[in-house]
């Protein structure tokens, strides 16, 4: 009898949570915030510290982009440069403007961003951040959200059985022949 292992792409699986930021007050609040939310959450206020807790199972990082030691922008460089392929949540006392900026940049290193928020934040907004899944800004031209991507196997399961996928194909060519391949 085979025994059924746990699918990693089920959300229950990927719930666990990393902060980022030197406010040992902040690190807690976000904690409590994501504990409430259903999340395993664990803060750092070292960067090192942070780095070693970052393991394939942390779903979410929430990053302080205002920090003495160590500039939020390298730690999303740190994150783009590993690859990170989850979530990405920036929090941040800069003005809104050089959060649009950060978040740019993260995306344009290839990091998945959840939300942007500006401090202070209160309790329910971070929730409501939380609870959300992937960013409700991006949607596919199926309709799903970003979180809920091709490698959400449940949610490409409800696409194809509602008939919600519109798929485009380009044919390709041999150059030299000019034949289709």
């Amino acid at each position: 009898r085979l025994e059924e292992k746990p699918d990693p792409w089920r959300s229950e699986a990927l719930r666990h949570l990393l902060v980022l930021d030197d406010d040992p007050d902040m690190c807690a609040f976000v904690v409590h915030a994501a504990v409430s939310a259903g999340y395993e959450a664990t803060s750092s206020t070292d960067f090192e510290k942070f780095k070693a807790g970052l393991t394939p199972s942390t779903s979410v990082v929430v990053v302080d982009l205002m920090m003495p030691e160590v500039d939020g922008i390298q730690v999303l460089r740190y994150l783009g440069s590993q690859s990170y392929a989850s979530e990405v949540i920036l929090i941040s006392g800069y003005d809104r403007k050089v959060l649009k900026v950060a978040e740019q940049l993260a995306e344009a290193l290839g990091l998945n961003i959840r939300a942007a928020i500006q401090k202070p934040v209160t309790l329910n907004r971070l929730q409501e951040t939380l609870t959300k899944r992937g960013d409700a800004r991006r949607q596919s031209p199926a309709g799903l959200a970003s979180g809920d991507s091709l490698t959400d196997r449940e949610a490409l399961r409800r696409a194809i059985t509602h008939d919600q996928l519109l798929v485009h194909y380009q044919p390709q060519f041999y150059l030299k022949t000019r034949k289709l391949a």
